[in-house]
């Protein structure tokens, strides 16, 4: 499959392609919503209400209880990210746990509302820069508070210096295009 047939694939399916659905003028300013701004709503209500109804099952649950398919499922997904993090990040795991679980679980979730008819979030640059750019401030806010002034004299060599620039750009790109690959 040549690029010039994939371009056309692409082009021509037309609920790929941001859409317009309602502009409204605030002081002057037309400000529009469109189907990534719905997918977003969408997929941050679902990620609520599902932990709003994990919360409410566990806090029901007795601890001598044999716990159901419901917690049971929450509790694996909860012991992956957890053991997952730990595995990549150590000791530094247990401050950044949280994060990365929450990064994961929006992803795969916007990911997997393309398969309900859905423009997933992530296939717009303006949510996948935003994402880099939230976990490039977190990275450089952390390495600065444990390393202090070690964190800027990494600067001065060649690596580091290429690494920190090119880090936003490379993660706006992985979260894309991890969307747009899954999909063909």
């Amino acid at each position: 499959m040549g690029s010039e047939s994939l371009t056309a694939m692409v082009a021509g399916d037309s609920s790929f392609m941001i859409k317009t659905l309602y502009t409204f003028k605030l002081n002057g300013v037309s400000l529009n919503i469109d189907t990534t701004h719905v997918a977003l709503l969408l997929v941050s209500v679902f990620i609520l209400v599902m932990a709003v109804i994990a919360r409410i099952k566990i806090n029901k649950v007795d601890a001598s209880d044999t716990p159901g398919m419901f917690q049971n499922a929450i509790e694996i997904i909860v012991e992956m990210l957890g053991t997952m993090v730990d595995g990549i990040m150590g000791k530094n795991a247990n401050k950044f746990v949280n994060y990365i679980s929450t990064l994961f679980l929006f992803i795969i979730i916007s990911n997997i509302s393309g398969l309900f008819g859905l423009r997933p979030p992530t296939a717009d640059y303006g949510v996948t820069l935003c994402l880099g750019l939230i976990t490039f401030i977190l990275v450089q806010f952390n390495g600065i508070k444990k390393n202090r002034i070690k964190h800027f004299t990494a600067l001065f060599q060649p690596i580091w210096f290429y690494s920190r620039l090119t880090l936003l750009v490379n993660l706006q790109f992985r979260y894309h295009y991890h969307y747009v690959f899954s999909v063909m």
